[in-house]
């Protein structure tokens, strides 16, 4: 079992008998219905609340060995290794899962409900099924709203939080010595993620080699999709534009982009792909 519910079923109170506010507080359930429930904004009694739900499990994938149940479980922040911030959020570790904080799921919320879609149909339709070694563990595997104060932020609006399964490994480095063939298997993959998610409308438009993960068996995985764009279907209008292209994330900073005199780019740009496939495939 992977939470201890008799050791986290307590309310920590302040002096005075308040509930502390900085306890987080997750809903977790194994929903084993096929449609997701995407209504996921809950608050009780003043307090911050997580509610995750965790889709159908795929038994037959080795990976998806987590057991979850249905109860209430306090995240403390405490217990939360800070990870990674910028432009598009704030990443946590919290034991075995990534916990991202952001204010815009648009991207996201539609890779989980594929995600769904895939564990459901199994490899029956390969158009829909997800590439293992790249997207699988570094896709969510639910999603919550919690209060931005829990994480000492000043806005105002819900953060969204997307939870993932974590992946020990390390940055792709352009001067980091592999073999060819390494190095060719992993474009190869990374291309392979990029057609998946094409296939949804999905532009992953920040494809450094920082936002490609590359485990202990050289298997690479495409993270922070949380800057993504999604396109309308049937339009080709952009429904919520890539960060790249100058968006402003409430609560952070600019893009790279905005922040350069002159830098406000008008439209989207691939450049990063071909960077990130070079580097993969002659790094020296």
């Amino acid at each position: 079992m992977l939470f201890d519910i008799e050791a986290n079923q307590r309310e920590e109170k302040k002096a005075d008998g308040r509930t502390n506010q900085r306890v987080l507080y997750a809903w977790i359930e194994l929903s084993l219905k096929k449609n997701m429930n995407m209504s996921f904004t809950n608050h009780i009694r003043g307090k911050a609340l997580i509610r995750v739900v965790i889709g159908p499990r795929n038994l037959n994938n080795a990976e998806s060995h987590y057991e979850f149940v249905g109860s209430e479980v306090f995240i403390d922040p405490d217990e939360m290794e800070y990870v990674d911030g910028g432009g598009q959020g704030i990443v946590y570790r919290w034991q075995n899962f990534a916990l991202k904080f952001h204010y815009d799921d648009s991207a996201l919320k539609r890779l989980l409900e594929m995600r769904q879609r895939a564990l459901l149909v199994g490899g029956a339709d390969r158009r829909r099924s997800i590439p293992k070694s790249v997207l699988l563990r570094t896709l969510p595997i639910g999603f919550g709203t919690a209060e931005p104060s829990d994480l000492n932020l000043e806005h105002s609006d819900d953060l969204h939080v997307l939870v993932f399964n974590w992946v020990e490994g390390q940055c792709l480095n352009h001067e980091e010595h592999r073999d060819y063939q390494i190095r060719c298997m992993m474009a190869d993959r990374v291309l392979e993620g990029l057609s998946f998610i094409e296939q949804l409308r999905i532009v992953h438009a920040d494809l450094v080699p920082r936002n490609i993960l590359v485990d202990e068996n050289d298997q690479p995985h495409l993270i922070d999709i949380a800057g993504a764009g999604l396109i309308e279907y049937g339009t080709g209008k952009w429904k919520y534009p890539p960060s790249v292209q100058g968006t402003k994330i409430p609560g952070f900073v600019s893009p790279p982009e905005m922040q350069k005199p002159g830098g406000e780019i008008d439209k989207y740009t691939d450049r990063w792909c071909g960077v990130t496939l070079i580097c993969a495939i002659i790094a020296r």
